[in-house]
């Protein structure tokens, strides 16, 4: 504070699913808002809407609109989805057994991944992403996914963990039993490429 310092937590992951209010991150870690923290985040993730926030000093809120490139000659977020971003806000804050039921499905993502060496995974956020060796491999592991009827997309994303990867993600909405039905289908479709020679070892 004394030398103007500020932290910046993009906080896409973790807004409406951490914390006892679904508040984020920044409630997890157990810190309160100061003029010190900057919090930013989507509304696409967490409260299933369109666009974006700055959580800051209202100082810095008022910078931020005047300068940042989001703000500046852009088309303002239309009325409907403010009021349904909002309303999205209320639910995470009033409905705890959803955020509850979310963050246990996303242990038991956490705890399938890591169950066939598809990388550690420590975080508490629902989304999960992966790769293996190969590009060949990947593609092979999405098809048969897909052919099983379950979703976990390949993608490229500039700034992500690996040129190519898996990301996948969890609901409030998923049950037990699809869990399982993407652990049964991860045995089914990696055991036969980790046979020697098919795949080689990872993380």
């Amino acid at each position: 504070a004394e030398i103007g310092c500020r932290v910046l937590v993009d906080d896409c992951h973790g807004f409406g699913v951490l914390g006892q209010s679904g508040s984020g991150s920044l409630e997890l870690a157990g810190l309160a808002p100061n003029d010190q923290l900057i919090m930013t985040c989507t509304l696409a993730k967490g409260i299933g809407c369109a666009g974006g926030f700055v959580a800051a000093s209202a100082s810095f809120v008022a910078h931020a609109r005047d300068e940042a490139s989001a703000y500046v000659c852009t088309t303002p977020t239309p009325p409907a989805l403010v009021a349904a971003a909002v309303e999205a806000v209320r639910i995470v804050r009033t409905d705890n057994e959803r955020r509850l039921r979310l963050q246990s499905r996303a242990k038991e993502l956490a705890s399938i991944l890591s169950k066939h060496h598809l990388g550690t995974h420590t975080d508490p956020t629902p989304i999960r992403a992966f790769s293996l060796p190969s590009q060949p491999e990947m593609q092979r592991l999405a098809q048969q996914l897909d052919e099983k009827g379950i979703f976990v997309p390949l993608i490229s994303y500039p700034g992500g963990p690996a040129p190519l990867y898996f990301r996948a993600s969890v609901t409030s909405e998923h049950t037990t039993d699809d869990l399982h039905r993407l652990d049964k289908a991860l045995g089914a479709v990696l055991s036969p490429l980790r046979q020697p020679g098919v795949l080689s070892p990872y993380a």
